[in-house]
């Protein structure tokens, strides 16, 4: 259903398009906005009393219609805004109510987390002195200056061992170690380029005392280089110095990383049981995997 504004708006907007196409035919325009005063004056087809018409019919469409419909719409504007400001009233007053309502839950939690604090805080004091006492008497050799410095020492020679080799089966010959330059370091670095490896050596001796004796066995070498890296790199192709064809003085040694003492005496015994099934089983291949002495068909591998 069409509301009164609607149809007063209609009742301007026919009245308006009825003169102007009137308008329009008599002064031979198209548009309305196209008409002036002077073409009015110069139509001899428009009399006086036409024009007095329009201009009534004008003043009857903006006394009648107009200007009522524009009273009527201020004042439902003006009504409008009322009811805005008395809504925007409430709303204040509810989001006021609202915010003391969280204010006083706000408190309530508040007072209720410190009695719960405050309870906690006893227990938790509680536990502490007798947790104290039993600390310092199971911690305090913990961390007495000797088993720290031991700490420490350890994950030092830990760490230094990373970058050594330890070179197994390389002829010893005390006499030109001791008197030509760099002899030993040359004889590793010639196992060394077997692998295709040609490390910066920082160190490279001999591990343990020597007693001149020709049954003695050969002393390892003890090589150190740069990097941990270059030592796993150069322990993983070690297994090429055993490859067929290749000479004595290269199937004989054996590369190890660095161990304690107590590692080395067990992985001597692996040696030693490696050389003993090498001897005992020559047509198989003998080689030691994590920390085993595995034996193998020469044509398995």
């Amino acid at each position: 259903m069409a509301s009164p504004a609607s149809d007063s708006l209609e009742q301007i907007l026919s009245a308006r398009d009825n003169l102007a196409a009137e308008i329009c035919k008599a002064t031979g325009t198209v548009k309305l906005s196209e008409v002036r005063s002077e073409l009015i004056l110069k139509k001899r087809t428009i009399s006086k009393e036409k024009t007095c018409d329009w201009i009534q019919s004008l003043c009857t469409l903006l006394d009648s219609v107009c200007i009522p419909t524009l009273l009527s719409a201020n004042t439902g504007i003006a009504k409008l805004k009322e009811e805005k400001i008395a809504d925007s009233a409430s709303i204040i007053d509810l989001q006021g109510k609202l915010i003391e309502k969280q204010e006083t839950t706000i408190q309530n939690l508040v007072e209720k987390s410190d009695n719960d604090v405050s309870a906690m805080k006893t227990v938790v004091q509680s536990e502490i002195k007798s947790f104290s006492s039993l600390f310092k008497e199971t911690c305090s050799s913990a961390f007495a200056p000797q088993t720290i410095q031991a700490a420490v020492k350890r994950v030092h020679q830990d760490e230094d061992r990373s970058r050594n080799i330890v070179l197994y089966g390389m002829e010893e010959d005390i006499e030109r170690e001791s008197t030509v330059p760099n002899y030993l370091e040359n004889g590793v670095l010639k196992v060394l380029e077997r692998l295709n490896e040609k490390p910066v050596i920082v160190d490279c001796s001999r591990i343990g005392s020597k007693i001149p004796d020709d049954m003695e066995p050969d002393r390892p070498i003890l090589l150190k280089v740069r990097s941990a890296e270059t030592v796993q790199r150069i322990l993983s192709k070690s297994k090429m110095l055993k490859a067929v064809g290749e000479s004595t003085f290269f199937s004989r040694i054996y590369l190890s990383p660095d161990r304690t003492l107590k590692e080395r005496q067990s992985y001597r015994k692996l040696v030693d049981k490696m050389k003993e099934l090498r001897s005992d089983e020559p047509n198989k291949v003998h080689f030691i995997k994590n920390n085993k002495v595995v034996s193998r068909e020469k044509h398995d591998i």
